[in-house]
């Protein structure tokens, strides 16, 4: 992961503004208003032209009667955090916030909805939009966000904003997340060789001694309805005339326990840690019992949906710079994974040499 660059510290009048619950700014059409109404008003007072004073008025009307709707419409509404599930670094997600309306006459217009996510020193938002939102209604609201980077992003503030009912104004209110939350983005997915994997996996396997899915001659038999043409033994079919089908040996399922191993924090050790959650999930999508453990942490092999959850939220929580996580028991099978590559068993695969190359 490249280093953030820190932001210097925040003015004193960002520092106050931060901590208002309300703020409100102008929009371009707001700054216009703003200049004519002076304007108007300025000409009134000097030439005491009647009409002037009514352009002024109606002028005046329209800047009290937006900050009476868009206070109104802030009023109304209430934010809060709902349980959002494992993003994953790089791919387009929904933080979900739960928009209240307790009130009982006044509905909410034109409110966006804006989460600050922190990062370290960085602050990325995530932001939906609800058009109306009737007395006494809830609504889950899912926030897009792509997140940067892995890790845990802190949530402490949200934000409502409106521009109803004129877009003169852009009135801001802010909600505490109390207690505060977080989203946890996991490595980017990315796409490996499959064939690779196979090979790198395979390496210390047994056969099973019985027949199956593999890769290894097991026997022939006679061909029926069915079986694929392209295992066909031609030569030994022709010299019986009768048409014979190769079949494999089962390779033995064993576990698989991915070790990630510790050190500095870097662009390589990010792509190692995305290769580990590929490949961990490529294993367990193949039917594979698989487990993990690494600087800080150590899960027992599991299988399906729930280890490939589990897993994912290790590795986006996983801090390098942490003591490798001792063995819980002798387990058959580790896969090694570092900065510089793969090692199974003895040997040693670069991690680069699983990603598969876009021609």
């Amino acid at each position: 992961m490249s280093e953030a660059v820190a932001t210097p510290p925040a003015s004193l009048a960002a520092r106050i503004k931060e901590r208002l619950p309300r703020t409100l700014r102008p929009t371009r059409a707001g700054r216009w208003l703003l200049g004519l109404t002076m304007g108007a008003g300025f000409a009134a007072i000097n030439t005491g032209n009647n009409l002037l004073f009514m352009g002024w008025g109606l002028m005046l009307a329209s800047i009290l009667i937006s900050g009476l709707l868009s206070e109104a419409t802030l009023r109304a509404v209430r934010l809060s955090l709902m349980r959002t599930p494992l993003l994953r670094q790089g791919r387009s997600e929904n933080v979900q916030v739960l928009v209240d309306n307790p009130a009982a006459r006044f509905a909410a217009y034109a409110v966006q909805v804006e989460v600050m996510l922190q990062h370290g020193p960085t602050a990325p938002t995530a932001a939906g939009y609800v058009l109306r939102l009737a007395p006494g209604a809830s609504l889950p609201l899912g926030c897009p966000f792509v997140p940067p980077a892995r890790g845990v992003y802190r949530v402490e503030r949200l934000f409502a904003r409106t521009q109803f009912p004129f877009g003169f104004f852009e009135k801001s209110r802010r909600f505490d997340a109390r207690p505060a939350g977080e989203v946890v983005a996991a490595p980017a997915e990315i796409d490996l060789d499959e064939a690779a994997v196979r090979r790198m996996v395979r390496r210390g396997e047994v056969p099973s001694g019985q027949q199956g899915p593999g890769d290894e001659f097991f026997a022939l038999k006679l061909y029926r309805d069915g079986d694929d043409i392209g295992k066909v033994h031609w030569r030994r079919s022709a010299r019986l005339g009768r048409w014979l089908v190769r079949e494999t040996e089962a390779d033995r399922s064993d576990d698989v326990v991915l070790v990630i191993a510790p050190g500095p924090p870097s662009e390589e050790a990010e792509q190692c840690l995305q290769v580990a959650a590929s490949l961990a999930e490529m294993l367990l999508q193949g039917g594979r019992a698989v487990g993990m453990r690494g600087p800080g942490f150590s899960l027992p092999v599991a299988t399906g949906a729930r280890g490939s959850q589990r897993m994912l939220m290790a590795l986006a929580r996983c801090d390098l710079t942490q003591p490798l996580h001792a063995a819980d028991s002798e387990q058959s099978r580790e896969l090694w994974l570092c900065a510089d590559g793969v090692r199974a068993g003895g040997d040693r695969v670069r991690a680069s040499d699983l990603i598969r190359s876009v021609q």
